[in-house]
């Protein structure tokens, strides 16, 4: 989802997620270009909603309605491809515990 946001002009200091409630329609144009293509299954545009990563752009208050809106996005183009749909999680963002190379040993 990613690349693909980038090379339709999308760069990243934008909040990709947010674009579910900004451009849905691209977002789900993309879905049904996998799907187009022979996907089964899609993952919804939510890799980076989590209050962490939306902080940083503002959209820590819109958190539940956009990872909602990239869910529906994403089910709404599977539905008449009968392709299952996987929600996107990545990491937080910051590192909430040291790194092992710093542990005693």
């Amino acid at each position: 989802m990613g690349t693909l946001l980038l090379s339709k002009g999308n760069y990243i200091d934008k909040c990709y997620d947010e674009l579910n409630l900004s451009k849905p329609e691209l977002i789900k144009g993309i879905h049904l270009e996998y799907l187009q293509a022979g996907a089964e299954v899609i993952e919804t545009n939510t890799f980076g909603g989590n209050s962490f990563r939306l902080s940083k752009h503002g959209c820590v208050d819109r958190l539940v309605e956009i990872n909602r809106r990239g869910a529906r996005l994403a089910r709404e183009a599977a539905k008449s491809f009968d392709a299952l749909v996987a929600g996107a999680v990545g990491p937080l963002g910051i590192r909430i515990e040291p790194s092992a190379s710093r542990w005693p040993r």
